[in-house]
């Protein structure tokens, strides 16, 4: 083969190799999480909160020997006060030594059921809220142009009040921030870090669900299971591992 035909023939399969490589990259490149849920799919996802800076999330430091099991009291909290105000339904949950899973369900028609004023008191449960919406709450707003505006305002916390990425944000900065100030540690949001593939139904939830359990007997843990009904498919109902 001449110096031409090996020079051309490399060239090909370099172009291939480089083809092949960014089709690869195309396919399991991390997708932005506006991307990853879909409620036309399914409302259910797996959502997965991890610590950075080898931080513990609970239980106890084999090096030092400091204890940080009072922390999961932390996200236990933190998730019944979210699950009374989001409109998404808490299935399971298990909380780690540096990392939580939470299998739920995302209740959008919920949502869209909640007159003005509900959304407004939910959201303010977690959240001060602008003047303007308290001053519209109270029957005072100067004009209707205010209260428009405090109306646009309530409309967007409606949204959020079904949105993962919120309800997921409203956990971690409160957990990273009491971790970081216990801590001593700056900043305060670069704590937890979370992931969330989808549960493509109620069935799988379920699944998700019974692994969990699965895992705890298999490793000595203690699986307790709340009172509720549609099989822990709600707040107060949920399957609980406890650690």
């Amino acid at each position: 083969m001449s110096y031409t035909g090996i020079s051309d023939f490399l060239y090909l399969i370099s172009f291939c190799l480089v083809n092949l490589v960014m089709h690869f990259k195309e396919e399991v490149m991390t997708r932005p999480r506006n991307q990853q849920v879909s409620l036309a799919s399914t409302p259910y996802y797996h959502c997965i909160g991890r610590c950075v800076r080898r931080a513990f999330l609970c239980g106890e430091d084999p090096l030092s020997g400091r204890s940080f099991e009072h922390r999961r009291s932390w996200v236990i909290e933190r998730l019944a006060l979210l699950s009374e105000v989001f409109a998404i339904d808490l299935c399971a949950y298990a909380v780690m030594s540096n990392h939580y899973h939470l299998v739920v369900r995302i209740r959008a028609d919920q949502a869209n059921g909640w007159d003005d004023r509900e959304v407004a008191s939910r959201w303010m449960k977690i959240f001060t809220g602008p003047p303007i919406v308290h001053n519209w709450l109270a029957g005072q707003s100067p004009d209707d142009a205010t209260a428009a505006r405090a109306q646009q305002e309530v409309a967007k916390w409606r949204e959020r009040l079904c949105d993962l990425s919120w309800f997921m944000r409203c956990l971690n900065e409160h957990i990273a921030k009491r971790a970081n100030e216990e801590d001593s540690c700056i900043p305060p949001d670069a704590w937890l870090r979370y992931m969330r593939p989808r549960v493509n139904s109620r069935l799988a939830a379920i699944g998700q669900r019974e692994r969990l359990k699965d895992y705890a007997q298999a490793t000595g843990r203690k699986w307790v299971r709340c009172s509720g009904e549609d099989m822990g498919i709600n707040a107060r109902g949920c399957p609980v591992l406890t650690w």
